[in-house]
Formats: structure tokens, C-alpha cells, sequence
């Protein structure tokens, strides 16, 4: 959950940024409590269907989001359409088994993928997979050598990618394993990207140094956590100290819509915050100080 938090960095803690697009920065917030405790007090189930496709969409615009950092970096113009494929088949053929077959874990809570889909498309899945994987691997190998630089962190990100994803949903098919292959890989990428593009800000500012940077940050997750088993889970509350027992009991929909925030605003500013297309200024500059 740290990295959630990591978007104060990027957005409400630098001067004026807010006051640049206050209908998106506080907008969504205030939407996503709205329409997330409604969504919950009509069917929690939707609710946590609705969280999990959203994280789904969020992990996967992810990769694709750092193959595109690599292109820009190295001033790419063509093969966009294979790398997002390369990306697109990395991250949603593994989930598609979550859809065919289930598995022994949940992303949020047990039934928030649909399952049951035919058996039937997992071979042509993985043909697929194969066939587009073999065709970035081919043209990468043949752009170097025939002359060209090794894109290596665009290479790098596609393989890590699909075998995060492949071994931490199919071959493990755990708990364990999905949350460190996936999503503290995910959290610690994020963090590190967000650190890169505000370091220069946080010279100046009252963030200087990787420990307040980090510790603001990891102090509101656990307090979210904290929160969420106290009023939602009840399920560990030593890893709490047993500050999370004995919690009142309040209204499941707006409880868990309201904990959700956070987390639902990241996934949609982060669709916003990282663009190069002009509404960033100073962030084409802040990633690419030198060539990566």
C-alpha cells in the first residue's frame, strides 16, 4: 500500500500543483467515495469486483507505461503496436487462468474475477503468448545485431513482466508468491519512478532524503491497514499489536468505499500524472535528465 501514498510526492505535496488542476486532484477523491460507497451498499460483491478489474487495468497500464518511458527515452517512433501486445500478453494470459480455471488466492477477496469461462481458450491463449513474445524477442535481437543499441530496460521490463506474472498466478498459484512477484515488485517500481522525477523538488523542499520520502508514505499505509482490519477484515491484528481489536462495528458500504480511496484515486491519477503529451510540465525533463 506505500506506494498508494507515494502519489503525494507527485501531487499534493508540490507547491501549486493542486491549484493547477483542482477538478481532477480533488474531484476524483470526492467521486470515488460517492460512487464507491454506492456501489458497496448495492452489492459488495460488485464492489470488489469493480476493485479488482480496476487493479487489473492499473497493473498492467504499468508495464506498458515504463516500455513507453523506455521508447521515449530512446526516441522510438515505430514498433509500438508489438511491444504493447509483448505487454498485453504477459500480464492478462496468466490472469486469464485466474477466469478459466481459479485460483487458490484472491486479488481482494475470494469471487472478484469472474470464473467458469471455457477451458477451451487457454491453449490458444498461450499459442498467442508465445507467438508475440518470440516476434519482440526476434525483432529486439535482430535491432542489435544489426547494428543498433540493446533496448535493454525495454527488453528487461517485457521478460520480467511475464515471468512475474506467469510464475507468481500459474506455476506457484499462491498467496505468497502473487504478492511478491507481483505486488511488491509493482509498489517498488512505482516508488522508485516517483522518487526519480521528484528529487529535484524535494531539494528544496521539506521531503529531502530517502527517509522522509519513504516514511510518510509506509506511516499512512500502515494506518490504512491498521483501519481496514479493525472495522473491514479482523483478521490479523498481530501484526498491530493488537491495536486493531475490538473496533466498533460500523456501516460495511461507506467503511470500505471511504478505506478505498486512496487506493482508487492512485489507480486513476496515475493515468493522468505520468503523461508526456504536455499537461506535466517539467516532467519529460525530470525523467530524462541523460539518456536512460
Amino acid at each position: 500500500m506505500a506506494h498508494v501514498y507515494a502519489t503525494l510526492h507527485r501531487v499534493y505535496a508540490v507547491p501549486g500543483e493542486v491549484r493547477r488542476r483542482p477538478l481532477l486532484y480533488l474531484g476524483t477523491p470526492l467521486l470515488v467515495a460517492v460512487v464507491g460507497t454506492i456501489l458497496a451498499a448495492v452489492s459488495p460483491r460488485a464492489f470488489w469486483r469493480a476493485m479488482a478489474y480496476l487493479a487489473l487495468h492499473h497493473f498492467t497500464k504499468q508495464q506498458l507505461g515504463f516500455v513507453a518511458l523506455y521508447r521515449a527515452a530512446a526516441g522510438e517512433t515505430a514498433g509500438r503496436r508489438l511491444d504493447t501486445a509483448a505487454v498485453a500478453v504477459s500480464t492478462l494470459v496468466p490472469v486469464l487462468h485466474w477466469h478459466v480455471e481459479g485460483r487458490q488466492f484472491a486479488w481482494f477477496m475470494k469471487g472478484d474475477f469472474i470464473g467458469g469461462l471455457p477451458s477451451a481458450l487457454l491453449p490458444a491463449a498461450w499459442l498467442v503468448y508465445a507467438s508475440v513474445l518470440a516476434a519482440f524477442v526476434y525483432r529486439e535481437l535482430r535491432h542489435a545485431l544489426g547494428g543498433g543499441p540493446l533496448r535493454l530496460g525495454k527488453l528487461a521490463v517485457v521478460v520480467t513482466t511475464a515471468l512475474t506474472w506467469g510464475v507468481g498466478i500459474v506455476a506457484l498459484d499462491g498467496d505468497f508468491a502473487f504478492t511478491v512477484t507481483n505486488v511488491v515488485i509493482h509498489g517498488v517500481a512505482y516508488t522508485a519512478l516517483t522518487w526519480h522525477v521528484t528529487r529535484g523538488a524535494r531539494e528544496a523542499g521539506p521531503w529531502r532524503g530517502l527517509a522522509p520520502f519513504l516514511g510518510l508514505p509506509l506511516l499512512l499505509a500502515w494506518l490504512e491497514e491498521l483501519s481496514w482490519d479493525g472495522l473491514v477484515w479482523h483478521e490479523h491484528a498481530a501484526l498491530f499489536l493488537g491495536l486493531s481489536a475490538g473496533w466498533p462495528a460500523l456501516s460495511y458500504a461507506p467503511v470500505v468505499a471511504l478505506l478505498s480511496v486512496p487506493q482508487v484515486t492512485h489507480y486513476i491519477l496515475d493515468g493522468f500524472i505520468w503523461r508526456l503529451d504536455g499537461q506535466n510540465p517539467g516532467l519529460r525533463e525530470a525523467l530524462f535528465p541523460r539518456a536512460l
